[in-house]
């Protein structure tokens, strides 16, 4: 009796002083990605799959006003059909890169001209759509019955099906070796991602191919899953990596730096050489008209940054609980006859709603670099009416 006791005491203590111990994150078990789902698609450990298509761009000086204004409706429309069951991320990395050549030429002139033009920093801007599926509820179970009668789901879950059984069969003969204990890990995992997993992808496919097609002018290109992880690796090692997993599941074989949390910046340290980044969010719209013209302004300023817009599409259900919400908070007669316009458009199927938030991630390679780019940008979207701060929530420290 009196061991036990004192054994007791002794584990609780042992824990208080624990308690007093900075605890140590780990990158590996606070980064989402759990590995690759099939040569097209990563999985989350919330079983998402998340795809990525890269766009070319396209140059706008020889339109006609007609030719942009049929573009930007394309757009809107690509956005208004989005699933309620996706959510978006139109992604614009800003990077710098250096031309340094050294031409070979007799002429020193023309040469003195070459150096002064073609040896200077240069930014190169590349757009991303990333598209992740949302972990459904029991709400989408109507939304699942009518994909399934639309697309070829119902094909592809009963091959599935007829695998699981053949290996199912093929593990009740096998003898309980090491091996068949290590293949049974394996299809319990794959068993338990088949069936939920199997419909996100089919209707991730069909989003995709739908914004393939109405985006063509604008070349966009289907990343494979090795791209779409280093694409992820990127932020979290500070520089683009080019990693070649050969095990789609993953634990920590893509991440190669050590990450500083600081109050309201973060330190990512790759090869002795620190980037210091910030997060940058908009918090407030205090203009009834949103301009394009500060995000363009952005996307030419000489800074190293990654603007992150996200989108994600309301069910009818969610659009008329936001509405009505706002309409029992709001004193004005005017705004509740716009709203109860709104919600007369929504019950129609004739408005849908989205939910929007922008983002910033600056990046520097010095701590006073970053906090001159930061103040310029801040200036810029609150100038514009775009409320920005510093992120300092969620930030935690080292």
């Amino acid at each position: 009796m009196l061991e036990s006791a004192l054994k007791y005491c002794k584990e609780k203590a042992i824990d208080l002083l624990a308690g007093f111990v900075p605890k140590t994150y780990s990158m590996a078990q606070e980064c989402n990605i759990l590995g690759l789902y099939d040569d097209t698609f990563i999985i989350t450990k919330q079983e998402n799959l998340v795809g990525i298509i890269s766009l070319q761009g396209l140059s706008y000086s020889n339109l006609m006003q007609k030719d942009l204004e049929g573009y930007f409706d394309t757009r809107q429309n690509v956005l208004n059909t989005i699933s309620k069951d996706i959510q978006l991320r139109i992604v614009a990395k800003r990077r710098k890169e250096f031309i340094n050549q050294s031409p070979n030429i007799d002429n020193i002139y023309a040469k003195a001209i070459i150096t002064q033009f073609e040896s200077k920093e240069i930014y190169k801007t590349e757009y991303f759509l990333v598209f992740e599926t949302i972990t459904s509820n029991v709400k989408s179970f109507f939304e699942k019955k009518k994909l399934e009668m639309t697309t070829s789901i119902n094909e592809e879950l009963e091959e599935s099906s007829k695998e699981d059984k053949q290996e199912n069969e093929n593990s009740s003969n096998e003898t309980h070796s090491n091996t068949s204990s290590k293949k049974d890990k394996k299809n319990k995992f794959k068993k338990k991602i088949t069936f939920s997993a199997t419909s996100k992808r089919a209707l991730l496919i069909q989003t995709i191919e739908r914004v393939k097609n109405a985006l063509k002018e604008f070349k966009p290109t289907l990343l494979n899953s090795k791209e779409v992880l280093n694409f992820y690796a990127e932020y979290i090692n500070g520089k683009y990596i080019a990693f070649n997993p050969k095990l789609k599941r993953l634990s920590d074989s893509y991440i190669a730096s050590n990450v500083h949390f600081k109050k309201d910046y973060f330190v990512i340290e790759f090869q002795n050489q620190n980037t210091f980044c910030a997060c940058v969010g908009i918090k407030a719209y205090e203009s009834e008209e949103i301009s394009s013209l500060p995000i363009s302004t952005l996307l030419h300023t000489q800074i190293e940054l990654d603007l992150i817009f996200h989108i994600r599409s309301l069910g009818q259900f969610e659009s008329l609980n936001f509405l009505k919400t706002k309409k029992k908070l709001t004193l004005s007669k005017i705004v509740k006859a716009d709203i109860d316009n709104y919600i007369e458009l929504v019950q129609a199927n004739r408005l849908s709603m989205q939910e929007c938030a922008l983002n910033l991630v600056i990046r520097a390679k010095s701590k006073a670099k970053l906090d001159k780019s930061l103040k310029e940008i801040l200036s810029l979207l609150n100038n514009a009416g775009l409320g920005s701060v510093t992120e300092t929530i969620g930030l935690k420290p080292s």
